[in-house]
């Protein structure tokens, strides 16, 4: 069996459940953002079905083989924990710190571009979305998704740390070389977080997970 990763989807759903519970209206925003996107991209939102919000919490993984590669890096942010006793920075040169690109970053500039906030015309990540999408909507549609995703991936904790050690010396890509026995596709520690402490294995509903 396929391992399913839940806990950004997890995140999106109780985001879904406070916004609805809100009264603000902003639920409703977020819907009819994300559906620009799905309605001139259908071919990379066709997970999307009545309940988007948290349907699309997958999308900046499940789109990384669709010529949209270049955001994988966005996901993370590897702060270094130096395991070995007494080393640090010095110690392992092969360990970039921080990286040109980053989940908080980008979080950043995808916030600032749906509230119409100035951004800096060489920001990274405004250049990859307008190379992607000629038109701002779907800028937008498309950095919501993101937003869901990315927001999700920050909550599990493998995302924003790597291992640097002599073992691991340009660090252990959070978790994802840290090998365990493997349980329905969770065979290294990043997807064991991402599947909760093996808790959702499988492809459950995440629609109705709370």
């Amino acid at each position: 069996m396929t391992i399913i990763y839940l806990s950004f989807s997890i995140v999106a759903r109780q985001a879904q459940a406070i916004l609805e519970s809100s009264g603000s209206g902003a639920y409703d925003k977020a819907i009819t953002e994300l559906a620009t996107l799905k309605k001139y991209y259908p071919s990379i939102t066709t997970d999307e079905g009545t309940h988007p919000f948290t349907e699309c919490a997958s999308f900046a993984d499940d789109i990384k083989g669709q010529g949209y590669k270049a955001q994988s890096d966005w996901h993370f942010i590897d702060q270094p924990y130096y395991s070995d006793a007494g080393t640090g920075a010095s110690d392992f040169p092969d360990f970039v710190y921080p990286a040109s690109v980053d989940v908080i970053s980008a979080i950043t500039t995808c916030v600032d571009l749906l509230k119409g906030n100035a951004i800096d015309a060489d920001n990274l990540y405004l250049q990859q979305l307008q190379e992607w999408f000629s038109y701002e909507d779907d800028q937008k549609s498309f950095a919501l998704r993101l937003i869901i995703h990315y927001v999700g991936d920050i909550h599990q904790p493998l995302h924003a740390v790597s291992e640097v050690s002599s073992q691991f010396t340009d660090g252990d890509r959070g978790g994802n070389d840290e090998w365990v026995p493997n349980k329905d596709g969770a065979g290294n520690m990043h997807a064991v977080w991402d599947s909760v402490m093996y808790t959702y294995e499988g492809y459950p509903n995440t629609v109705s997970l709370l």
